[in-house]
């Protein structure tokens, strides 16, 4: 089944409830079942955590660096990003790569 536009609303609006208030057993259900669907899924997801770590630190009392593009690539374990060569915040798992984009496939 296609990961669809509704799908990635659903993903960043659970990761969004994780990240500021929590999530019942029945949400937490329903985003690891969309995470475990595929790769378009975790990416929705590391933007959505992307974007609160960037309202953090941009709202800290002093200026921190909570997370790291590598950490990020990582943490969805894709594979696409070449060791040594550092991911963008933009796109932190190497999608933008050919090779990539023919491995999600």
């Amino acid at each position: 089944m296609p990961f669809t536009a509704d799908d990635y609303d659903r993903v960043f609006d659970l990761t969004s409830l994780l990240l500021d208030h929590g999530l019942d057993e029945t949400q937490a259900g329903e985003l690891d079942t969309l995470l475990r669907s595929g790769k378009e899924a975790r990416v929705a997801y590391l933007e959505c955590v992307n974007i609160h770590v960037q309202l953090a630190e941009h709202y800290a009392p002093t200026p921190t660096r909570v997370v790291n593009d590598r950490f990020l690539a990582e943490l969805l374990d894709s594979g696409s990003v070449e060791s040594g060569q550092s991911p963008s915040v933009n796109d932190p798992v190497g999608l933008s790569s050919d090779s990539a984009l023919s491995s999600a496939s």
